[in-house]
């Protein structure tokens, strides 16, 4: 896996590449957020790792940069300690975030973690599309924009996420560990509460812009749906029946 590792301090960006590259990562160093974003543009990695403390405007604001071109997993690391430190990097578009310190050893399983459920997902989840369209929900992968009723939605790099997983799979099952993908015991009450609390945070955003009522519903101990519009519904069905019919 082609990895972005960028910290200012030198002997930690030298000791963690060699750990990664010991993996059989190949790593794209970056000493500064300029620096880092300049490789990130030329090199696209599949994963980045970034220091919270990174000059001159900090990882979270380059976390903040990569996430509105891509959906590659993103892991931030500062000193930042409990449920405040772990939300703002979610919000800031990271999969997770380690507080320092923490053992070399404890990235490493996080990163190979990462890599098994990139394989999984490109094996599960069907082929990306651009737009996709629920009723009068419209969300542009390419332009990270969604809009409902005319109106933009603004949501968080996070709530994008998880509000497109879900109107992809629109009409199915989305289960909690596939939304948390890339993040580490998906299950745990913290992360299912901080799931919750998203999933509300988009509830809000797309009853305040009106139009067609959509429903996220929520599949105890399973995960998430996004419930198709009626007329959709019936659309589907009737498609079905011809079908049947022939």
């Amino acid at each position: 896996m082609k990895i972005l590792l960028a910290d200012s301090d030198h002997d930690a960006l030298d000791l963690t590449t060699y750990a990664l590259e010991r993996r059989g990562h190949r790593v794209v160093p970056a000493r500064n957020g300029q620096q880092a974003w300049q490789s990130w543009q030329r090199e696209r990695t599949d994963l980045c790792i970034l220091a919270e403390s990174l000059p001159p405007a900090g990882g979270l604001d380059l976390c903040r940069r990569i996430r509105a071109a891509t959906l590659a997993p993103v892991i931030v690391y500062g000193n930042g300690r409990g449920e405040e430190a772990i939300l703002n990097a979610l919000e800031s578009g990271a999969d997770d975030y380690l507080s320092v310190p923490f053992s070399l050893q404890q990235l490493l399983l996080r990163v190979e973690a990462l890599s098994r459920r990139l394989a999984a997902t490109a094996e599960r989840q069907p082929p990306a599309i651009d737009r996709v369209r629920i009723g009068d929900l419209s969300l542009s992968l390419a332009a990270f924009a969604a809009e409902k009723n005319g109106h933009a939605l603004h949501l968080t790099p996070f709530e994008f996420r998880l509000l497109y997983d879900l109107a992809q799979n629109a009409g199915t099952v989305v289960s909690a560990e596939m939304l948390m993908r890339n993040r580490r015991r998906p299950h745990a009450s913290s992360e299912t509460a901080i799931l919750k609390t998203h999933i509300s945070h988009i509830r809000a955003k797309l009853a305040a812009a009106g139009g067609a009522s959509l429903d996220i519903r929520a599949i105890p101990h399973v995960g998430y749906m996004l419930v198709l519009p009626r007329t959709e519904y019936e659309a589907m069905v009737g498609e079905s029946a011809s079908c049947t019919n022939i």
